[in-house]
């Protein structure tokens, strides 16, 4: 504004006849200061600090809100992300409100992620190659290279992206530095050990001094007192035990020893002195059962050698005792029928069967027992002897549990029902067991008889389908006994003279089994009488 100079009028003065006006007035009403623009700009230049900070504010609230969506930024990208490095500037361009900061820290985001997910093939490759899991420096070297590697390849522009990738490896790398320096250490330790154990067993071995390999460990190597200590002991127990030298054991220094290593000790002395007193039963238990199965063979060998009909040299027995007076007896024993040979083979195989003549007996003393049998000649004794395993598995197969538990619960069930009635007749029979006797009697001698001609037509014993069928079948003519027990238990007996029940049957004079119709017939009969039961089984009764 020009600067006014206060009383000053270049043009020639008049005659001043009126007052002058104030000037202070006068200047007033020109004064920029009272305009309506100077006011509004002058309240402008008050709120400019007010406006600044409300701009701040909004700007750090604007900032904090999209740090928080980071992940949602980075998830939003990762949708259209097709790999490789991302710029701050691709992360502004696909959000454009983001601030600058913001869009940094996406960038870096992703880069962490892709950091993790290209070390995580090189953790695997170091997991599965001991050399560089258990050895510190070819661990880092390898390292080293696979990430120059890896950040090699993300351009110079890409510094948030950068930065982001190192800090995922180097995240990752920690979660397994830790458990890799763990298993080096137990490595080393190990490695340690078994070279230490080397050395004092090479010393028990060569008389050398434990002492002073101990000494020499104790420089050389991260092997505490302690740990040596223990090597020592068990490296000279095991090796005792190894050799059965229990001796070895008192070569322990006594500064290696504590109460618990001396106990261990004086343990393993005992240990190894019954360990050598049962290395000798066992070897004349050996020497025993491999003379015994040389006899059993030779003894088998002449009997196949007289099936075949042909003739025996006890000299070519002469090493063995027992087999030479075996082969003298046989040779020039009687022959007995073939067919009360064969008779007599029946009897036995089926004694092996029911278990009757087995007891606690194993195969080769059944076999013994059937070379030993003179009422069966040699052709009938070689079948048999071969057939022995079979039979045997037979019997355990008829004593099977189940097979047992198939029948009682049939016939539980019927006798249930039968002990409810008033009848006398039947209660007799059930209270005196002859029903559940008889039942289980034709029950088990039919299942032997199936379970054999199974076996002679199959060559081997029913199992599945054919073993339940069998039982079954069994089963079903136990219970038709226990019903015509029953009916004849229950019939009426005729009154008067003429219809008088004929006297107690007597065994014929030709001997032969006598044929019953009820159970007062069967209760008439002699211990001993061998009798037809009404389904046509013959029995003796007992």
């Amino acid at each position: 504004m020009a600067r006014v100079q206060v009383g000053y009028d270049p043009r020639a003065e008049a005659l001043q006849t009126t007052a002058q006006p104030n000037v202070q007035t006068e200047q007033a009403g020109y004064d920029p200061r009272s305009s309506k623009a100077f006011q509004l700009a002058e309240a402008l230049g008050k709120a400019q600090p007010i406006l600044d900070q409300f701009n701040q504010d909004y700007e750090r609230k604007k900032l904090q809100e999209q740090l928080m969506k980071v992940d949602a930024y980075k998830e939003k990208f990762n949708q259209d992300y097709q790999g490789g490095a991302v710029t701050a500037a691709q992360v502004k361009e696909r959000f454009p409100d983001t601030v600058p900061v913001v869009a940094a820290r996406v960038a870096e985001s992703i880069g962490l992620d892709h950091g993790k997910k290209q070390i995580n093939s090189v953790i695997d490759e170091i997991n599965q190659n001991d050399t560089l899991r258990l050895d510190p420096k070819a661990r880092a070297d390898f390292i080293a290279k696979k990430r120059a590697e890896i950040v090699g390849t993300i351009g110079k522009d890409n510094e948030f992206f950068a930065s982001g990738v190192v800090k995922g490896i180097d995240q990752e790398l920690r979660g397994w530095e830790n458990g890799w320096q763990r298993d080096t250490a137990t490595y080393h330790t190990k490695m340690q050990s078994e070279a230490f154990t080397a050395e004092v067993g090479q010393a028990l071995a060569s008389g050398g001094d434990l002492t002073l390999i101990d000494k020499k460990w104790g420089v050389s190597s991260s092997l505490n007192n302690q740990e040596r200590k223990k090597l020592v002991v068990d490296t000279v127990i095991a090796k005792a035990y190894a050799t059965d030298d229990p001796s070895l054991l008192a070569k322990v220094p006594t500064m290696f020893l504590n109460d618990e290593y001396k106990k261990q000790l004086k343990q393993a002395e005992l240990q190894i002195q019954q360990i050598r007193i049962g290395k000798v039963r066992d070897a004349k238990f050996l020497e025993s059962t491999q003379r015994e199965e040389a006899t059993r063979g030779a003894k088998v060998d002449i009997i196949g050698k007289l099936a075949k009909g042909e003739l025996i040299d006890p000299a070519a027995y002469r090493g063995d005792p027992e087999a030479f007076n075996y082969a003298m007896q046989i040779k020039d024993a009687g022959r007995l029928p073939d067919t009360q040979s064969v008779a007599n083979a029946t009897k036995v195989r089926t004694a092996i069967l029911n278990g009757s003549t087995v007891g606690t007996m194993n195969q080769n003393q059944v076999i013994d027992q059937v070379m030993a049998n003179p009422a069966i000649n040699p052709k009938e004794k070689q079948k048999l002897i071969e057939d022995v395993p079979k039979l045997m598995e037979g019997m355990l197969l008829l004593k099977d549990e189940g097979v047992q538990t198939a029948m009682s619960t049939r016939i539980d069930a019927r006798l249930k029902v039968l002990e409810g009635s008033t009848n006398a007749k039947i209660q007799s029979l059930i209270t005196g067991g002859n029903l559940r006797a008889q039942a289980m009697q034709v029950f088990e001698n039919g299942l032997q008889s199936s379970f054999v001609a199974y076996f002679e037509d199959n060559k081997q014993w029913p199992t599945g389908k054919a073993k339940q069928d069998i039982i079954r079948a069994e089963t079903e003519k136990a219970e038709r006994l226990i019903e015509e027990l029953t009916r004849m238990g229950t019939t009426a007996a005729p009154t008067g003279p003429a219809q008088a029940r004929p006297a107690t049957p007597t065994a014929p004079a030709s001997t032969g089994p006598v044929r019953i119709k009820d159970a007062a017939e069967y209760n008439a009969l002699k211990p001993g009488t061998t009798y037809i039961t009404p389904d046509g089984q013959t029995k003796v009764k007992q």
